[in-house]
């Protein structure tokens, strides 16, 4: 008769210290590629589903862009509450933002890619939100080709917007329509 086989050491560890470990090691997995590890095991899957701190990075290091997945993108943003977010590499689109909207307000840090006025106007008015009050890094980025189109007047901030925001990159001629009391570190571009 052969020895009973011993389980591997991974699952034996307690959910709480296979939460830490997953988390860490998912930090190098981006979107779809982080669902991977919930279909080792039965286990890990519980773990992870119950780990947002693991699907708010998922949620960092996806793309939201036109095209993206947006059945993913929800999934990993239901998961991830009530974790604070990080978008990188952003863009304001009508379909990104129609996903993010139950999302705004765990926002934190947001690298958003303004290419058209309309996109401007948008993320103006999402701004002015007061659901945005969490932001606390926004870094706009605009293409060198869109700049010379984008040099329009915008109103400033309904006063106490954007109570949070301490990190600010921006183009120079929206400066002051987003200029806040709350900022601590500028660069304009």
């Amino acid at each position: 008769m052969e020895p009973p086989t011993k389980p591997p050491p991974a699952l034996s560890l307690p959910p709480e210290i296979l939460s830490i470990i997953l988390c860490f090691s998912g930090h190098s997995s981006a979107g779809p590629k982080s669902i991977r590890l919930a279909h080792v095991c039965r286990q890990w899957r519980y773990v992870l589903l119950d780990s947002p701190e693991y699907w708010a990075n998922a949620v960092s290091t996806s793309k939201f862009c036109p095209g993206a997945d947006t059945s993913l993108l929800s999934f990993l943003l239901r998961l991830s509450s009530p974790r604070s977010i990080e978008l990188h590499d952003a863009y304001i689109d009508p379909s990104i933002v129609t996903i993010l909207a139950p999302h705004w307000h765990r926002v934190v840090f947001l690298d958003v890619q303004v290419t058209s006025e309309d996109h401007l106007r948008f993320l103006h008015a999402i701004l002015q939100c007061p659901t945005s009050s969490g932001l606390r890094t926004l870094l706009i980025t605009l293409p060198v080709i869109h700049y010379g189109l984008l040099q329009l007047q915008h109103a400033p901030l309904r006063p106490g917007a954007l109570p949070a925001l301490r990190r600010l990159r921006s183009p120079a001629f929206y400066l002051p329509s987003i200029a806040v009391p709350s900022l601590r570190h500028l660069h304009v571009s």
